[in-house]
């Protein structure tokens, strides 16, 4: 009796494909981050809403981070010392060229952290000396370099000042994606 082996090349094929995706996948690298920018004039000052979704290791590693007394708890103390460090530094990473100044944000509030691993930082800028004119304007973030990932403008409903030109990736930082950069014009008449 002979045996049919035609379906074995067939067999061995399919397998192949379908395990190929598994061959290649791996979880998103710990400094990767998903970037939401929101830029917004609010009374006198020109307002930033940067939120940085992190991936899970990324957020165990900051708890372990935050537990400076390892006791295995983060108490309110800790979290608050933490992302009062986080949010001074990453304000020292993002700036704002406004005509031909450039412009540094400040912290403006607390951290705001949702279910998605999300952590929404605010920052402020004070504008009052720029009124009365139109500029054209580059946000440049920094941060991007050291954190890379996806990003996103959104725009902000009421912020009719403010009219995005374009998104641009900026320099290439080692191996990393490019730095992120968003050039708009500002409305300040």
């Amino acid at each position: 009796m002979k045996k049919n082996l035609s379906f074995w090349p067939s067999f061995c094929l399919i397998q192949a494909l379908l395990s190929f995706p598994v061959l290649f996948a791996h979880e998103a690298p710990v400094d990767h981050l998903e970037r939401e920018l929101t830029i917004s004039v609010e009374g006198n000052e020109l307002r930033l809403s940067y939120r940085v979704q992190l991936p899970e290791r990324a957020v165990m590693m900051q708890l372990k981070t935050m537990d400076t007394d390892n006791n295995g708890l983060v108490s309110s103390t800790e979290r608050q010392t933490f992302f009062n460090h986080q949010i001074a530094r990453i304000a020292g990473l993002l700036r704002i060229s406004i005509g031909d100044k450039d412009y540094t944000f400040e912290p403006a509030g607390q951290v705001q952290l949702d279910a998605a691993f999300g952590q929404t930082f605010t920052f402020a800028m004070p504008i009052q000396t720029l009124k009365g004119n139109e500029y054209s304007a580059t946000f440049s973030d920094d941060y991007s370099a050291h954190s890379p990932g996806g990003y996103r403008y959104v725009h902000h409903p009421g912020a009719r000042q403010v009219k995005l030109i374009k998104a641009v990736q900026a320099q290439q930082y080692r191996q990393h994606p490019d730095r992120i950069a968003i050039r708009f014009n500002l409305d300040l008449k």
